[in-house]
């Protein structure tokens, strides 16, 4: 085989890896920037009206009475963070780790009540009781929602974010060590050396 060929065939895999790699990234911040967007408009009702979304979550009955004001508060907020973050792209990390264990809670808060033959209001995107109750829907709709999340923390958790392995593939809370940062350049492991 000559040099021409295998030159061709190495610039034919470069594009198409290349190419995955940018659709990668490209699926990798949709994903992102649209969770963002459902954790600000879920936040936003509730931070506005504590009050009745405090009677939603006791409705719930699953906290006990003295921890739901305190939970009406602080859930708004960390949903507002996380949308924050996940907009900006800031700690990642631990902003999907956190997006994955909130819709956790939410589809067993949701199946919970299910089970029980409950039919209350779900209070995920607004207060308002007229909103209507829990339904099949809203559990498949969170479904969704944590399976998005899901895939963004196996794309950084086992993979690495897409921008990253084109680059060092580091990260402030999971820095990599030398040896991998070199592998993500595309450049084989050299054995450290002391004297």
């Amino acid at each position: 085989m000559d040099s021409s060929t295998t030159n061709s065939s190495g610039t034919t895999g470069t594009s198409l890896q290349t190419r995955s790699s940018s659709a990668s990234e490209v699926s990798f911040t949709v994903v992102r920037i649209f969770l963002g967007i459902v954790f600000f408009a879920a936040s936003a009702d509730k931070i506005l009206h504590p009050a009745p979304f405090a009677r939603i979550v006791y409705n719930y009955q699953i906290l006990p009475s003295s921890l739901v004001n305190l939970a009406a508060i602080i859930l708004p907020w960390t949903e507002l963070l996380l949308g924050l973050f996940l907009l900006a792209g800031w700690w990642l990390y631990g902003t999907v780790l956190l997006s994955g264990a909130l819709f956790t809670v939410f589809l067993g808060a949701l199946a919970f009540n299910a089970a029980r033959g409950l039919d209350i209001h779900c209070g995920c995107f607004s207060t308002s009781l007229e909103a209507g109750g829990g339904t099949v829907w809203t559990m498949v709709r969170d479904l969704g929602f944590w399976v998005m999340a899901l895939y963004l923390g196996c794309r950084l958790f086992l993979r690495g974010r897409p921008s990253e392995r084109g680059h060092l593939g580091s990260s402030p809370c999971f820095p990599l060590s030398e040896g991998r940062k070199r592998e993500a350049r595309g450049g084989p492991e050299v054995p450290s050396t002391h004297l």
